[in-house]
């Protein structure tokens, strides 16, 4: 059995919601020990015999020797889950255990999205395609506010790589692909938008001019293949936030060739001093197909036409001539050409698992405007830090000016749709996103501290250094995309592994670092999960964003 030590590196969460991920989609037994070990913890305990909460196999008493905070309550939910997916024996299943054993059971059809089965009158299984059944919702509750995002980040890898079939291209079949993306950020909005295209684009290249994407805005995608809600916090510190996964991370995705996902929040989940559980519904929508043709697969569909044809002709040789014999030979002849047809037939072909093609990010270009998101408690707060926050960027020259004379100067900012009041003053969060010429989001964000306001001066207070800070760390972001850079670096760790289990070489251009020059190996969690990556698939990464993917699918 594989282990892996969790202090390596980072040391935190994200190694173990990684590692279980990848266990679960490739069946790779895996053992985490010292987990969470960089993490100051309020107590931990090694795995304790007979207490695992799942029942599938007592808990050895062994390990454990790391005093790190061990496994919080978002890290067991997304192990249960995909526990229960991949059907795994799991032993150190319990909050503040420092060190987890999963064994994935032995690969049945798995449940999936895309196809599913239906028992005929006959007790016979039907595989049918499950585009025209409305999905079932899933649920995960945290009793806690304790981050949704986090847990999504650990089961979306499965949903992706273990649950999506799509129709099998192999044969030769020639499908368009999709890569110039859309300004807006997905939405849960289940009807299509009726808008048209001039051209489409088979270029893995996900480099394209912004513009409102026609193809994305009128892809036909019906009802959701997969639907799951989760309970928890869309707002808590060191996280994801529900604003930053709809206008930056998901539409990156979409743009990279995975499904589209969308968003509907029910209620924001906040942690601190004003707690409240949140509940999102998250959809994943059916993929844009990509073609999967390869020499191989030329090959394979072609010696198979050969093959009913030779035994469709063998048959008819063996039942003798006769005055029948071109009727015969019209109907075989008919019969071979409708076989054939069914291949490229959604409707009839064989489904696979969704392979992620390779894909290219690099040359975001100018940033042509800017987007404030701002959730507070008053409409006072939010007026001052709306004003503030022009204010602090203007005052930045990388904001105060366009860099190309064919944009408007200054580039333009405006409020997001989304921003809205938090229900309490101790609720406070700001999310700056920059769009470029080319279609990428940088963004960044900043969650207040808790405190009470009090006074005018507290309001003050709190605003100054919250626009202080956002400010500040966006302008970094940005002044990284003059270097290349087509992602924020908390983009850059979660699309990790997908690179990692996509087909072929898939390349991120991480830029030069702060303007100096030198090139960006990645943060500390982004050589992290490569590390994970590289430990439990063999993946060979270059350290400045590329690398060759072992393909799932």
């Amino acid at each position: 059995m594989l282990t892996l030590d969790g202090s390596t590196l980072e040391g935190g969460g994200q190694l173990v919601r990684v590692a279980l991920s990848i266990s679960a989609i490739c069946s790779i037994p895996v053992r985490i020990t010292k987990i969470r070990a960089n993490r100051a913890a309020k107590s931990s305990r090694t795995t304790d015999r007979g207490r695992g909460t799942r029942g599938r196999r007592e808990a050895r008493g062994e390990g454990g020797e790391g005093r790190g905070g061990g496994l919080k309550e978002s890290h067991l939910a997304a192990l249960n889950w995909l526990a229960d997916k991949c059907h795994a024996d799991v032993e150190g299943d319990q909050v503040g255990c420092t060190e987890v054993m999963f064994r994935p059971g032995r690969r049945k059809v798995p449940t999936s999205f895309g196809i599913c089965e239906k028992k005929t009158d006959g007790g016979e299984v039907e595989v049918a395609d499950r585009a025209e059944d409305k999905a079932e919702t899933e649920m995960i509750t945290l009793e806690n506010p304790g981050s949704v995002w986090l847990v999504w980040q650990a089961i979306f890898p499965y949903i992706v790589f273990s649950m999506l079939r799509i129709p099998d291209n192999s044969d030769g079949a020639s499908l368009p692909v999709d890569r110039v993306e859309t300004e807006h950020e997905p939405q849960c909005q289940f009807q299509p938008q009726d808008q048209h295209s001039d051209s489409d684009s088979t270029n893995l290249d996900c480099t394209h001019p912004e513009h409102e994407d026609d193809n994305y805005q009128r892809d036909e995608r019906g009802e959701p293949l997969f639907k799951i809600i989760l309970k928890g916090g869309t707002n808590v510190p060191k996280s994801p936030s529900t604003e930053y996964m709809q206008q930056v991370f998901l539409p990156f995705c979409w743009k990279i060739g995975l499904p589209r996902v969308d968003i509907h929040v029910r209620r924001r989940g906040w942690a601190g001093s004003a707690p409240e559980i949140g509940e999102i519904e998250v959809c994943v929508f059916k993929p844009r197909e990509t073609p999967r043709v390869t020499p191989e697969s030329k090959h394979e569909a072609r010696s198979e036409s050969r093959a009913r044809a030779d035994e469709s002709t063998s048959g008819h040789q063996d039942g003798g001539g006769g005055h029948g014999s071109e009727n015969e030979t019209g109907k075989e002849k008919a019969t071979i050409t409708a076989n054939l047809a069914a291949k490229t037939d959604p409707e009839t072909k064989t489904h696979i698992p969704f392979c992620l093609p390779p894909f290219n990010t690099h040359d975001p270009g100018p940033i042509t405007h800017i987007t404030m998101t701002i959730l507070s408690g008053s409409p006072t707060t939010q007026h001052l830090l709306q004003s503030e926050l022009i204010s602090g960027l203007r005052a930045r020259p990388i904001f105060s000016s366009s860099s190309s004379p064919s944009l408007p100067d200054p580039i333009p900012i405006t409020i997001h749709a989304s921003s809205g009041l938090s229900g309490d003053e101790r609720r406070l969060y700001v999310l700056l996103v920059a769009h470029t010429a080319n279609g990428y989001k940088i963004g960044r964000d900043h969650l207040g501290s808790g405190r009470k306001l009090v006074t005018e001066a507290d309001r003050r207070k709190i605003v100054t250094e919250v626009v202080g800070y956002v400010v500040r760390e966006f302008e970094r972001e940005c002044e990284r995309v003059k270097g290349g850079r087509c992602v924020d670096e908390f983009a850059e760790d979660q699309i990790v592994v997908f690179q990692a289990l996509g087909k072929g070489k898939s390349s991120v251009d991480v830029g030069s670092s702060r303007g100096e020059g030198k090139v960006d190996g990645g943060s500390l969690h982004t050589r992290t999960v490569r590390w994970v990556c590289e430990e439990m698939l063999g993946t060979v990464f270059d350290g400045v964003g590329g690398c060759e993917g072992k393909g799932r699918g």
